[in-house]
């Protein structure tokens, strides 16, 4: 096998969007019965206003929303090979433990800073 690096600058010219919903399936079997690879969709919801005059009105409102469903507004669907969801997992538990150290030091970086104030 010949190394070959790869150039990811184009993903800078695309817009980040939010998402807060994800939905993952297995693909339909092929003929020998082995799903074919695994269906990803990312999508959002926002979450209804309710403006109301006082705290009883906006509970009454909140609970006339219940039973409903919200529409996921689809923001992309990818289909990935086997090899590709183990790649996907080992990444997001990397980037999951960075995030969490990250916010390990702030946290105590803003203690330190606190206690150089008193």
């Amino acid at each position: 096998m010949v190394p070959i690096g790869v150039d990811w600058t184009e993903v800078n010219a695309l817009d980040a969007r939010h998402i807060n919903q994800l939905a993952i399936q297995l693909g339909a079997p092929t003929p020998d019965g082995i799903p074919d690879g695994v269906y990803l969709s990312v999508g959002s919801i926002t979450p209804p206003i309710i403006q109301a005059p006082d705290a009883e009105s906006a509970r009454r409102l909140a609970q006339e929303l219940q039973g409903t469903s919200l529409k996921v507004v689809a923001q992309g669907r990818f289909h990935l090979n086997r090899s590709l969801v183990d790649v996907l997992i080992k990444l997001l538990q990397t980037t999951a433990d960075q995030y969490d150290n990250a916010v390990r030091q702030a946290e105590a970086a803003r203690v330190h800073e606190r206690g150089r104030e008193q």
